[in-house]
């Protein structure tokens, strides 16, 4: 709120304003309502420049997560980040579907609140669940894949997966 005397802008985190006033919306002012060009300006130019600093910040949050391996050498540690990445994405989806549901179920009341969000969470975990079961099918055909290829490798070559993996047979 405004002071009209001195120009200083209060935020209202009480119900009383330091002069013992009780604060009213109408005396709640924004600073983009003076039809000032120069204010206006300045207050465009703090967003961009804000908004600016968080997507560098969160593109470089990302980039060292995403090579963590690549700076530390420890490639296992950059496979636990990103199934940890995966898992908090994974995570907020169902909360935020929980929320909606929630949201749109609160035209119907406390009880319709309550069913919308069991309904966002039941379908979102569904979706969910559905997709990391697919990553792994995925996952464990080209891991039989690999494992095939092995073993026609070794029969070509005439390795012996049953001893030490030399040439030649044991007699």
């Amino acid at each position: 709120m405004a002071d009209e005397n001195t120009g200083k802008i209060y935020i209202i985190v009480t119900d009383k304003l330091p002069s013992g006033e009780t604060p009213t919306p109408e005396g709640i002012k924004n600073p983009a309502e003076k039809k000032d060009p120069d204010s206006l300006f300045a207050h465009w130019a703090k967003n961009q420049i804000l908004g600016l600093i968080k997507q560098t910040a969160v593109q470089q949050i990302n980039y060292s997560l995403n090579n963590i391996g690549n700076f530390t050498g420890n490639y296992e540690l950059q496979t636990q980040v990103g199934n940890a990445r995966k898992a908090l994405n994974i995570l907020r989806s169902i909360g935020s579907s929980t929320i909606a549901g929630a949201q749109v179920g609160s035209a119907a009341g406390p009880w319709g609140a309550a069913i919308g969000a069991a309904i966002g969470l039941l379908t979102s975990g569904v979706s969910a669940s559905v997709s990391l079961l697919q990553e792994h099918n995925s996952l464990m055909i080209q891991n039989r894949k690999t494992n095939n290829e092995i073993a026609i490798l070794r029969e070509r070559s005439g390795l012996n997966q049953y001893t030490d993996g030399s040439r030649g047979t044991l007699y």
